[in-house]
This record gives structure tokens, sequence and C-alpha cells, in this order.
């Protein structure tokens, strides 16, 4: 299977316009047009196939949405903020840190660390096609690193990240990607890549959670690409993880954040984006209502996106 390339030309993005439903009136029909390309491209590269037989998919995954990821972003920039805000607080990063962000897509919270470190952040993920974009969107600052949390090659050798170098490893919502029997090997490198003191600020899908059950009652259903998937999180799985790799689990708490849209439609098509739904957006919007909950507030339509954030720490 080979690199699926985005399909959005540069010049479709310029001139976005900035009033919310102007701004969802140019977004829709780009969006529309790249869930087709998708389509066609995961048909041509028998993804389905690969999928049946039990192949290893994972960057395919996020190499044939990466183009859609980036569509959704764009389209509402500012729904994620309390993401970023709650990451910040979590992580609490000072000047000079060198960090690593795991399964950084695109690199929402890399660039984020990035600016909040003004240091080396190392942006890694197993899809080149998320890295292309990862190199648009991001500082200098960012090293975009090709590679997986489990593979130690990729990550030290090719990858360049400075073994015992690093202050900080982040993570927001990719965790739960990693191969379910590779877990071991992956928190491995993470205490691997840190520095004595060194820490482990990430966030993900709680399990048991009305989360969960939107991936496995929606996103596993009706994402385009399905959703292949390690495990979802809890306190007691990284307390064992962590202490097999010689790390402490300081704290895990569950956050209740909100994605915030201007309207319904911004939200049904946000997702159209992020997870690759072929479905008519109004489909979308009353899943969304369904399993997880939306608030009217403020002008806002909240949607809950209730995420176990925890500290794991390696002892000095």
């Amino acid at each position: 299977m080979g690199e699926i390339p985005s399909q959005v030309p540069e010049e479709a993005l310029v001139d976005i316009p900035q009033e919310p439903e102007a701004r969802l009136e140019y977004f829709v029909p780009l969006i529309e047009q790249s869930l087709d390309r998708t389509r066609q491209t995961l048909v041509e590269e028998d993804y389905y196939g690969r999928l049946e037989r039990g192949e290893k998919i994972s960057g395919r995954v996020f190499d044939a949405r990466s183009e859609l990821y980036e569509l959704a972003m764009k389209l509402a920039p500012e729904a994620r903020i309390g993401d970023l805000t709650m990451m910040r607080e979590l992580i609490q990063p000072e000047k000079g840190e060198v960090s690593v962000d795991i399964s950084a897509g695109t690199g929402f919270l890399t660039n984020a660390v990035s600016q909040w470190t003004e240091a080396t952040t190392y942006g890694v993920d197993p899809s080149r096609t998320q890295l292309g974009y990862m190199r648009k969107n991001c500082s200098d600052l960012v090293v975009p690193v090709y590679g997986w949390p489990d593979n130690y090659e990729k990550l030290f050798v090719e990858g360049g990240i400075p073994e015992g170098g690093v202050d900080v490893v982040t993570s927001f919502g990719g965790i739960h990607h990693v191969d379910k029997d590779r877990y071991g090997l992956a928190f491995q490198n993470v205490a691997k890549a840190l520095k004595p003191g060194g820490r482990f600020s990430a966030a993900d899908v709680p399990a048991d959670s009305v989360l969960q059950r939107h991936f496995d009652e929606v996103v596993d259903h009706k994402c385009l690409t399905r959703h292949p998937m390690g495990r979802f999180m809890s306190p007691g799985f990284l307390r064992e993880r962590s202490e097999e790799a010689g790390l402490e689990l300081v704290r895990s708490e569950i956050k209740a954040l909100t994605w915030d849209f201007n309207s319904p439609k911004e939200m049904g098509y946000f997702f159209k984006g992020l997870h690759a739904y072929d479905q008519p957006v109004e489909e979308v919007i009353e899943d969304l209502r369904n399993t997880l909950g939306v608030q009217e507030e403020d002008g806002k339509f909240k949607l809950n996106w209730p995420m176990l954030a925890w500290e794991i720490q390696k002892p000095r």
C-alpha cells in the first residue's frame, strides 16, 4: 500500500473567512470532496481487505484521513482550546525543556508545547502524510519523527530522540492506538527517553466512559477507516505499565472537557473531517447528542469530551 498523498491544493486554503457561518460554507465542499477521495483511495488500496486479514495498518489509517483531519482543524480552530488549557496545566512546561509528543498527528499539541517551552519538541507519528502537515503547521523547533511509541529503532536511532535527554513526554488522544500487545515496549521507550525526574504527561479516552461508548458504538462502525486500536486507559492499567517500566504513576484524573462549536452544523462537519464520517451531517449530529451530550451555553454548542489525564514520573 503506497503512501497516500494529500489532495488539497495549497491554493485551496487561502483567504479563509473568519466569520463562522462563512467559514463553514467555505469548508463544507472541501470536506465532502475529501471524503469522496478518501473513500476511493481506500478501495483502490484494498484497505478493507488488509483490515480483514489483520495486517498492521495503524499508519495507513491516518495517511488516509490526514487531509480530512487537517480540514476539520482549520474549520473550527478554536473548538479545542480547552484541551490545550488543560494540557498546559497538567504539563507545567518550563522554558528550555526538551519534549516528545507521541501520536502527534498534524501537530495540534506538538506546536503548543514547542511554544510553551521554546525548545526542541519531537513530534512522533506513524503517518508520513500527517508529518507533512506537521511541518507546515509547526515552527522550526518541532522535529517530525516517523515512528511508533513501541519501536525503539524508529524513535531513538532513526528519529534522533536523545535517550535519557527528554524532560517531558506528552500525548493527547493517541495512546489508545498503540498495539494492544506492545504497551510494555511503549512505556519502556518512554522511560528510556526521559531524564531522571522527567515526566510523561498525557490524556486519553477513559475506559468504561461515555467517550469509550462513542468510539465503540459510533466511530468503529461509521468511520471510513473503522477504528483499529489497542485499548482505552484506566488508572490501574497505567500503574501496572508504569511499574513494569520503572516509572511511577503520580496522579490520574478524569477531566470534564468540552469541545465548543458555533453551531450544530459546524460540529457535525468538524466530525465528518475528524472521524471520516460518510453519513449525512444530521446523522452525525444526532449520534454526538445521543452518545456524548451537547449543551448550549453563551452562544456555543458544547460537546462533552471527558478525558483521563495523568502524570507519570521517572524516579531521580
